[in-house]
Order: structure tokens, then sequence, then C-alpha cells
């Protein structure tokens, strides 16, 4: 009876696998897959071709850093899978941000959970988070473990932003395409950068990019821009998602790729430029199919795949603006937003300093100053360095 409850576990774990589509989500049976794209499919000899070509700017990128018309040119035809979150790391500065703080992620990992004050809404929206997905669709999987220690790490590192929903969506995404701790930077990097001010209380950069796309719409899809705001229905209803996630919910798996790779490259603008393209590729729907403000929300909480697909990278390229003048603007906008709302101070508790250190400028864990922290990721470094010699 023991052999036959293995073979019947081994069986329907292998038909799970069979269920699977090429980037690892389960496809029920009876049911559409919710993330294919048919036009998604390269053929194996292309994807070599492509594989050959990045590993040989990766290595020139390596010993005298990337051309950047050539960098763009191949970001923008795509990553290969096998590569892309070696090209992630390196446009994001992860892998210098990784080298400059060896031991700092296996510090913070060994934190007991206690130091983490939302470890409980972590724990909450693990199994929220793809859970279509075979790396996270077990509760007792690697990925989930992993996704927690990424969330985990992420919130001490920076216990002024701390972990908020949403942020499970993109450590998932990360972690399909790489170990970790090469996530966890990753992430760092992002919420440091593009994504900065995303996360934080009061969401200053949702609100002041909602005005930016409000603006945007105006000017790219004018009539849809006005129905949209005679329906009382404003950006900040329906685009938080879009923005927050960068598409990861909104948009077919292999689109979300393709836009993530142009996203780690040039930045926010790049979902600015698919949320307007999008809107636009549903523009006639959206005027004559959606008498009331229900029926728009529910459309653009719903988009059909035509404003999903892989077509909508080229409806993105349709949408006109210049990437350096916008970014400026941007940055100016968010400047004053904060200065004129600043975040409140945190409280502080007895106990020793809480101070910032590097990798982005977070506050060192609850209950832990400087020192104690740096001490840390010395030791871990440390015990790092030995066991690689001891393994030579």
């Amino acid at each position: 009876m023991a052999g036959g409850s293995g073979d019947d576990a081994g069986d329907a774990e292998l038909e799970l696998y069979r269920q699977l589509d090429a980037n690892g989500f389960v496809v029920e049976k009876g049911t559409s897959p919710a993330f294919v794209d048919k036009e998604a499919a390269l053929s194996p000899a292309k994807v070599r071709r492509m594989e050959g070509k990045w590993r040989q700017m990766l290595e020139e990128w390596q010993a005298r850093g990337a051309e950047p018309a050539k960098l763009r040119k191949r970001v923008y035809k795509g990553i290969p899978p096998s590569l892309r979150g070696e090209v992630w790391r390196r446009l994001s500065n992860a892998t210098e941000l990784q080298r400059q703080h060896p031991g700092r992620f296996m510090a913070l990992l060994q934190q007991p959970n206690e130091r983490v004050s939302n470890i409980e809404v972590i724990d909450r929206d693990l199994n929220r988070t793809f859970p279509s997905h075979i790396l996270f669709r077990d509760s007792h999987s690697t990925g989930q473990a992993d996704l927690h220690a990424l969330l985990k790490c992420y919130s001490l590192h920076n216990p002024r932003v701390g972990y908020c929903q949403g942020m499970a969506f993109l450590g998932g995404m990360l972690l399909m395409q790489m170990p970790v701790e090469q996530a966890f930077w990753v992430l760092v990097a992002l919420l440091d950068g593009p994504m900065a001010g995303y996360f934080e209380e009061g969401l200053p950069a949702v609100q002041v990019d909602a005005a930016l796309y409000d603006e945007l719409l105006a000017r790219h899809v004018p009539k849809v821009c006005a129905r949209l705001r005679d329906e009382g229905v404003e950006p900040l209803l329906y685009m938080t998602d879009w923005f927050m996630c960068v598409l990861l919910k909104t948009v077919a798996w292999p689109t979300a790729l393709r836009l993530w790779d142009r996203f780690l490259l040039d930045g926010v603008v790049v979902v600015f430029r698919a949320a307007v393209a999008m809107v636009r590729l549903c523009e006639q729907a959206l005027l004559r199919e959606c008498p009331g403000m229900n029926e728009l929300m529910t459309f653009l909480r719903n988009l059909p795949p035509q404003a999903t697909s892989l077509r909508l990278l080229v409806a993105l390229d349709k949408v006109k603006l210049d990437t350096q003048q916008f970014s400026v603007q941007r940055r100016a906008r968010l400047d004053a937003f904060i200065a004129e709302h600043p975040p409140p101070e945190p409280e502080r508790e007895p106990g020793p300093d809480v101070s910032t250190t590097g990798g982005g400028g977070g506050e060192v864990a609850k209950g832990k100053n400087v020192g104690e922290v740096e001490s840390e990721e010395r030791e871990v470094a440390e015990k790092a360095g030995d066991q690689a010699n001891q393994a030579d």
C-alpha cells in the first residue's frame, strides 16, 4: 500500500508538470491560460542565436562597459530567458550593490521574525502571490520560503518603507529569474531608484504619477480622457495596480517579461507609455461599450487581450515621450509633493540607536545600531570566504 501511495503521488506531480506553460504557470483543465500569448513563441534556433549574441555582449560589458546604443537595441528586441536574471541585475546596478555589501542579506535573514513589525501581513500575502505558478503554488515550496525571506529582509533593510502589498508581486517576478539574494538586491535597487516613493506612507509617487498620467491621457487619447473625467473615473481608481506592480497583474506574461526588460533599462517612463497605449488600443470599446462609471471601471480593471498581448509593445512605441525631459519633470514634481507633504517622523523606541546604513539608505533593523549590523555583515562575509577557501 505504501508503494502504491508513493506511485500515486509521483503520478500526480508528473501530471501537474504536464499542465505547466512555458513560464511555469499551471494551466487548469478546461480553462484558458491566463498568461499565454501565442505570438510569443520563439523557435529554439532563434533563442540560441539570441543567447550567443547576448553572451558576447555580456563579456564586452564586463570588460569595458556596455555600448548604450547596442544595449538598447538588444533589450528592446528581448532578453533570452536563460540570461534575463543576469541582465536585469546589471541594468538595475544590483550586481554592484551586492558587491558593496557582502553579508548584508544573510545578516538580515538571520534576524528573528519578531523584529519585522508586519511579518503577519507578509505571511498572509504569500499564498496570494502568483498562486498558479509552480514556484509559489505550495505553502511549503522553496518559492514561498524564498519570497518570505526576500520580503522580510527588505522590511528590515528599510523599515521606513517596510512591507506594503504589491511588493510581493515584484519579489515573485524577480524570484522567477534569479536566486533569492540576487532578487533582494534588485528589489532594493528598484525601490530606491525608479520606484522610489511608490510604497512609502501616503504613496507620494503614485499620486504624482496619477496626475502626470491624466495629463498624458488628455494629450494622447483626449476623447477617452474627457469621458473618464465626466464619469468621475480618476486615474487613481484604476492605474494604481498598473504602476505599483509594473503591469504584472494586468498584461499577458510574455508581454510582462518584455516590458520589464525595458523598465529595467528606461525606468517608469515605460509604464507610462504602456498605460497610455493600453487605453489607446481600447479607445473605441471604452467610448461605445461602457455607458457609465461602473462599466468603465470594470473594463479598465479587466483589459481585453488586444491591449495586453505583445502587440502592446508596438503600440507603446508610438506614444511619443521625451524620456529625459519627462523624467526630469517627474522628479521635480515628486520632490515638490514630498516637500509639501513630508512623511511623519518614525516613532523612536527606547534602546540602541536606529540609524541608516548603506545599500539604499534604509534604516538598520529595530534594536540594532550601525556597528552591530555591520559587524554581523563582516562575520557572515568572512565565514563565506573561509568556506570558499576550504572548498578550493
